[in-house]
């Protein structure tokens, strides 16, 4: 059984399996082998999977949603109130850590960054 599930942020510590290059990097566990290999897409859009030990959790996937939404509000109350800066600086922590972009004007919503070209 692995320490971690689906969803969960975590960060890549030193390890022999993972890349020199994710090391210290952010991501989030997007699959579980059967035999505890976790894998971790990063937010530069790179994935690598090592063992259980080679991240330490950083925000469990039951409150990242959560959270998210949350967030995701209050930028959109920031903009109907007109505070241009609080809700440019929600933006991109929103945007950085959850990996979703938001449209705008017309669209006014958020969406996978995959899906926001």
């Amino acid at each position: 059984m692995s320490k971690f599930k689906v969803g969960d942020r975590v960060k890549a510590v030193k390890s022999d399996l993972l890349y020199e290059i994710h090391v210290g990097k952010e991501g989030v566990v997007y699959q579980i082998d059967a035999d505890g290999d976790t894998h971790v897409r990063f937010s530069c859009g790179d994935s690598d999977s090592g063992y259980a030990s080679d991240f330490e959790l950083l925000h469990p996937a039951e409150n990242a949603g959560a959270l998210k939404e949350s967030l995701q509000n209050l930028h959109k109350q920031f903009l109907t109130a007109g505070d241009s800066i609080p809700a440019f600086a929600l933006k991109e922590v929103i945007s950085e850590h959850f990996g979703v972009a938001w449209q705008e004007p017309q669209e006014g919503r958020w969406v996978e960054k995959e899906n926001a070209a």
